[in-house]
């Protein structure tokens, strides 16, 4: 996994182009067991897509390769949206 930093602009246009967004555990696997998933135009992925936007342009460290931007939260949680390639 490549870890890049991009600056805020170019991650707001990730998560605003993203088609799925992960809440759950950060240092698990992606497959479900630890989080849920949401797609886009669903309610609950607006509201979890405010709260990326929101936590980007607080400062918040994100990691990503292009197909993904995760926020690390507190407690072992993490917001994760999955760009479509």
């Amino acid at each position: 996994m490549t870890t890049t930093t991009r600056n805020t602009e170019d991650l707001l246009k990730a998560i605003e182009s993203a088609e799925t967004i992960y809440r759950g555990r950060d240092a698990a696997c992606r497959c479900g067991c630890k989080g849920t998933y949401v797609v886009k135009g669903t309610r609950a992925f607006a509201q979890r897509q405010k709260q990326m936007v929101e936590l980007v342009r607080g400062g918040a460290k994100v990691d990503g390769d292009g197909t993904y931007a995760n926020i690390s939260l507190d407690n072992d949680r993490a917001l994760c949206a999955y760009v479509e390639a």
